[in-house]
């Protein structure tokens, strides 16, 4: 492959990158790079690949870099280039190199309740996120030292159809005359789409929640003094023919695209800076700054935003001139000794000898606005959400039955429970059985929240988490309570200036490739071909739903799955996994499943239910609260799936052993189990597709195959079928393998002929001379899956020996393969 291929617009600097076996190798001191497909293209329309993209970062890397210096990253990863699958990611990658540097940051998303950011500090570290097929950066608002503290404030111009840019520079006009009127220093840039940011650098000292009141003043007077021009309503409907001035980006956790960055753009815009010229003449355009055009002028102007670097100015004379609270004039602490009379109830409900819980005796002095979530699995009171806020020095809670509301209007109710000691904002623990509140309790969400209305009975809260955004209402109901004991009930909805949560769409899941043979390779991972039925479980707080392979719901087949949400620790998850019935000994049976497999009456499944339950082993995840985790590598999928199962129920995360693959499959045919399946450690997930990255591996000689037709029966059988006639796919042609006789028990008999007949046909569904010929046989639809064992199969493609195990409504006919290894 030669360069002229990869690198397609002319740099100042060569990407200085050398070719070795399959990959290419950038160095940079001590640091080795690799780099993957360079000649990929990831702008179709212009042609630039995937090695213009590094080759960018590198040459603008002494601007970029002194901006992410000890900023937590987001990265807006999209591996098939500009027009792909796009997503978010802020914990670093399971492979990152040990010297890049991370930040770890306290979060409800991730296990442990934090988020482990990666950082990037020199260009070694930036080629390195590049190459993870990030276009954008998001650098967090504050540096990893302090990272509670905000080092600037920004005004977020975000222009709505069907104005254009110029509205844009219009209303950074305004913005740039208040700050020149305050004598603020600010610096402007193009956020590489339709609109603008204006920042200006602070000495550490104000809050998020102090820089978020000052960029609102300062945009509802500009908003009063230009309404045609100007909005900041949150319901994006009433934004339209608006610049929105969106305050609330000056929050903890949040981010936007850094300067110098680029966008998935069609023109490949670059996040510019701007000088007060170009502001005031009104000309300039985003698509003025492309990844093919900037590099002239950033040698001309330099780093227009380098005084971003130089300290920041003192922002308390201002806040105090536009009366709004200064650092320093925060509220103190609440008094010690109202707090210990909020918290009486709470102490006295618990055994502290036996309950790992906070005693509250620390008085934390706390004045804050954070908020924790909370899911309670509580072994009395059931699955629950508790939510709380902080509030003059205590957690004012509530225990929300079926989680906040993610569907605007949705009204849930939540119980008022006693305010709980500051500590619990991170406290995650069993609570012993049989204390109160035992259970499981693990933190949900967390972040940040404003109270515009709180009054006695009803509040307004905005939350800012890391799952759960938006705006809330909690209103008492008047009929709650008696005289004597204070009301508890409330209904909590989503406001209707909130945009919902959307859940997943409807997935397939991917297939493994069959015929090979046990294998060692660092790169592989190996987990046991369990005796299962293959299941998507889409799981959320109020409902789980079972899908098979073939697109079914199988939900009410197996009600002990219902409630995966009490074991899955996510707002929306996309499971991948096998529905197994264990015997004595803890080993997947499918003599057991057999049982359960095609029942369909209710009666039938409750019985089952009890006599047989069963468990789902899940392998992967495709989906993560408002995420799409598909494209992830399956390394880093299986990371996040560990981190949000808790295995103690029906639910179980799959064993799988990396590099190991010949001792793992003689392990597993000891055991007596079906195989194992290889998946490669770095592969993406593909939905509906038969990949290569994932391998069928087979210890046993096990087939699914069509149904063909069915010979008359004879003696105790004279009712139903003698055998099945089989067949399976070769390519896109059908085939007929052979027939099975042997392993049908009596009711199954009398099943499988209710379902032959409903889809009999005249004549064979396939062209075969042979099969025609066999005497009395009777003609179906290829349709119906039947799964068999056998000893070989022929070199004329017939099974010998086989024996019927099951019928599989969970699989398609074109997905019965003819698998000529078979073992």
């Amino acid at each position: 492959m030669s360069k002229s291929s990869i690198f397609t617009i002319p740099t100042p600097r060569e990407l200085p990158v050398t070719k070795k076996g399959e990959h290419w190798w950038f160095e940079h001191g001590d640091r080795l790079v690799r780099l993957s497909n360079l000649d990929k293209i990831f702008w179709p329309d212009l042609g630039y690949t995937k090695g213009d993209l590094l080759a960018y970062y590198y040459n603008v890397a002494d601007l970029i870099l002194p901006h992410l210096q000890d900023r937590p990253l987001t990265m807006k990863r999209m591996p098939d280039g500009a027009t792909g699958h796009e997503f978010y990611e802020k914990n670093a990658p399971s492979h990152t190199p040990d010297w890049v540097p991370r930040c770890t940051v306290p979060s409800g998303e991730s296990e442990g309740g934090k988020i482990d950011f990666l950082m990037v500090d020199d260009v070694a570290a930036l080629l390195y996120v590049v190459n993870l097929g990030c276009i954008e950066f998001h650098p967090l608002h504050s540096r990893c030292s302090r990272i509670d503290l905000p080092d600037y404030l920004f005004f977020d111009l975000d222009p709505h159809p069907p104005i254009d840019f110029s509205d844009t520079i219009a209303v950074a006009h305004h913005v740039v005359s208040a700050l020149d009127a305050m004598e603020l220093p600010w610096y402007a840039k193009t956020s590489g789409r339709n609109g603008m940011q204006i920042y200006v650098p602070l000495m550490l000292g104000p809050t998020y929640e102090q820089i978020r009141a000052f960029v609102a003043a300062i945009g509802r007077a500009i908003r009063d003094a230009d309404p045609e021009r100007v909005t900041m309503e949150h319901q994006k409907p009433k934004r339209s023919g608006k610049v929105f001035i969106d305050h609330n980006m000056n929050r903890m956790g949040a981010n936007i695209a850094g300067v110098y960055s680029l966008r998935p753009r069609p023109e490949a815009t670059a996040s510019t800076p701007l000088t007060r010229e170009e502001i005031a003449a009104g000309e300039v355009r985003p698509e003025h700054f492309t990844m093919a055009t900037v590099h002239e002028r950033f040698a001309t102007t330099g780093d227009l935003f380098a005084g971003m670097l130089d300290g920041g100015i003192d922002l308390r004379p201002t806040l105090q001139a536009l009366g709004l609270p200064a650092p320093d004039e925060v509220e103190e602490a609440p008094n010690p000794e109202a707090v210990r009379s909020r918290l009486r109830t709470y102490g006295a409900k618990r055994d502290f000898d036996t309950t790992p819980e906070p005693t509250g005796s620390s008085l934390e002095p706390a004045t804050g606005n954070r908020f924790v979530i909370q899911k309670h699995a509580a072994e009395r009171a059931g699955l629950h959400y508790d939510l709380r806020l902080e509030r003059n020095g205590t957690l004012v809670s509530w225990a929300v039955r079926r989680g906040l509301p993610i569907v605007a209007g949705e009204k849930h109710f939540a119980a008022k429970t006693e305010d709980h000691p500051i500590e619990y904002l991170d406290f995650e623990a069993w609570i012993p059985k049989g204390s109160y509140g035992g259970g499981e309790m693990r933190i949900f969400d967390k972040g940040t929240y404003e109270a515009p209305e709180w009054e006695d009975g009803k509040l307004t809260i905005r939350l800012h988490g890391e799952r759960i955004r938006g705006e809330y209402h909690l209103v008492r109901l008047s009929n709650s309570g008696t005289p004597r004991t204070p009301a508890q009930g409330w209904l909590i909805f989503l406001s209707k200036r909130s945009s919902p949560i959307p859940p997943p769409p409807d997935m397939k899941p991917m297939m493994a490739e069959g015929g090979h043979k046990p294998f060692n390779d660092p790169e592989w991972t190996f987990e046991p071909k369990l005796d299962g039925v293959r299941t998507l479980a889409y799981v959320s707080p109020d409902v789980t739903r079972l899908v098979s392979r073939t697109g079914r719901d199988q939900s009410a087949q197996y009600p002990e799955l219902g409630g995966l949400a009490k074991y899955v620790n996510a707002l929306h998850a996309v499971l991948d996994g096998e529905i197994v019935a264990l015997d004595e000994t803890g080993q997947p049976s499918f003599g057991r499943l057999q049982q359960r497999i095609n029942l369909s009456s209710p009666a039938e499944i409750d019985r089952a239910r009890e006599s047989n339950p069963v468990s789902i082993y899940v392998f992967d995840i495709l989906w993560q609260d408002d995420r799409d985790l598909t494209q992830l590598p399956l390394s880093e999928r299986r990371e996040i799936l560990r981190g949000i199962i808790t295995e103690d129920g029906p639910v179980r995360v799959a064993l799988s052993v990396e590099g190991e693959g010949m001792s793992f499959f003689s392990a597993a045919k000891e055991l007596g189990l079906e195989g194992i399946v290889a998946k490669k450690l770095d592969s993406s997930y593909e939905p509906g597709k038969r990949s290569r990255n994932w391998r069928k591996i087979k210890a046993m000689k096990v087939l699914d195959a069509v149904v063909l037709g069915w010979t008359p029966g004879g003696g105790s059988r004279s009712d139903t079928f003698g055998a099945l006639l089989l067949g399976a796919y070769e390519g896109d042609s059908l085939r007929w393998i052979g027939q099975v006789g042997g392993g049908f028990s009596g009711k199954l008999l009398t099943d499988i002929q209710a379902q032959l007949g409903a889809i009999e046909i005249p004549n064979p569904p396939l062209d075969d001379p042979e099969l025609a010929a066999v005497r009395g046989a009777r003609w179906v639809k290829p349709e119906l899956v039947a799964e068999v064992t056998y000893l070989e199969m022929t070199r004329s493609g017939r099974l010998r020996a086989p024996t019927f195990r099951t019928m599989r409504p969970d699989k398609h006919a074109e997905d019965c393969l003819l698998d000529w290894a078979g073992g």
